[in-house]
């Protein structure tokens, strides 16, 4: 499979149709950047996008795959060289299948510090479980928007990387305000953050680490194609 021909074949048949890259990108909801990297041949689209692709460029898939119009001569054989190219976007779907299930484990591993029953408030007095930044609004929808934004398939790819990192951006504000406000408000001692500092737990610490881990994971993962 040639994507340097793919490319070059996708960047005429645009221009053909007068169609500027942003223009192409739009009526794909994808980037330009996208465009521009398939075009270099750096890169080649998902296969759900080959169909709309073809649509949009006015030739048949088999075409698009192949990076060249052909005719009947040509057909049998640009037919077996296309199985070959479809089979290999599978595995392309089949890793990008492994990629949420990894994201997904590692982010409920992320969450495990917060089931320990020592995380904050006043030690010795009133200890608080790390379940509280779940529990909270703030925790439970950035569980919800980061799931959705896993597993989702938004036509905007944009929108699973929007949703995504507000999940593991979320998990941090959620594990920060309860460290700044767990305290015990009917009592006399003062609220400030040298307080928060004195009656969180070294578990508190360590959940907190494991999230902003668990944030430049899933950035670095997420980078776009």
């Amino acid at each position: 499979m040639d994507q340097s021909k793919i490319g070059r074949f996708i960047s005429e048949l645009r221009k053909e149709n007068n169609l500027t890259q942003e223009q192409l990108a739009n009526k794909l909801g994808i980037t330009k950047n996208a465009i521009s990297k398939w075009e270099r041949g750096i890169c080649l689209m998902d296969i759900s996008l080959l169909e709309p692709l073809s649509k949009i460029l006015n030739v048949s898939v088999l075409e698009l795959l192949n990076g060249e119009k052909i005719n009947d001569v040509d057909l049998i054989k640009k037919t077996e060289d296309s199985i070959s190219i479809v089979l290999t976007f599978s595995k392309e779907k089949i890793n990008e299948y492994r990629k949420k299930v990894i994201l997904s484990f590692l982010f409920l591993i992320s969450l495990s510090p917060m089931l320990l029953n020592q995380y904050g408030a006043l030690k010795g007095v009133q200890e608080i479980s790390g379940i509280i930044n779940l529990i909270n609004p703030i925790g439970l929808l950035s569980f919800i928007s980061y799931f959705l934004g896993v597993w989702i398939n938004f036509k905007h790819k944009k929108y699973n990387r929007i949703l995504g990192s507000i999940g593991v951006i979320g998990i941090i504000i959620s594990e920060i305000y309860q460290f700044l406000t767990w305290h015990n408000i009917g009592m006399s001692f003062k609220i400030d953050f040298l307080s928060s500092i004195s009656n969180a737990f070294p578990e508190f610490y360590f959940g907190l680490f494991i999230s902003i881990i668990m944030s430049i994971v899933y950035f670095r993962m997420n980078k776009e194609n």
